[in-house]
């Protein structure tokens, strides 16, 4: 991806507030001047909305099963070549959909991934089962 940094946001399930992390890391970095990219892997039209208002760019699905691999691929590296940082948002839980976020991720090898966890949805027994 020509060297620009990535960041992956994901979850273990739905309503983990992915979309809202996103938005706000997103809003920050735009606020510091960069010129942040945004995607969100799978179909979406709620979530890319919000981010758009967030970036100010156009958000864009990274769906292998709709536009295939070398579709994705190609709307990173276009991204890449124009901005100081891409931020996705994965698809609702981690390993929910076919593709799941993991396998999306494979066209980003070197990006960071980050995981947000809700205390009041039903990953309450996440803390428990890591105790």
């Amino acid at each position: 991806m020509n060297g620009c940094p990535a960041l992956l946001v994901s979850a273990p399930a739905s309503g983990q507030g992915k979309t809202t992390v996103t938005a706000a890391l997103v809003r920050r970095y735009r606020n510091q001047g960069r010129h942040v990219r945004v995607f969100k892997v799978g179909p979406d039209f709620l979530d890319p909305m919000i981010l758009e208002l967030a970036s100010g760019n156009p958000v864009y699905q990274l769906d292998l099963w709709m536009g295939g691999e070398a579709h994705c691929r190609q709307l990173l590296h276009d991204a890449a070549a124009r901005a100081d940082l891409i931020v996705i948002e994965g698809v609702m839980g981690q390993f929910d959909g076919d593709p799941s976020t993991p396998k999306a991720n494979r066209s980003l090898p070197n990006a960071a991934a980050c995981s947000t966890c809700s205390n009041c949805s039903p990953t309450r027994g996440v803390a428990t089962r890591l105790w």
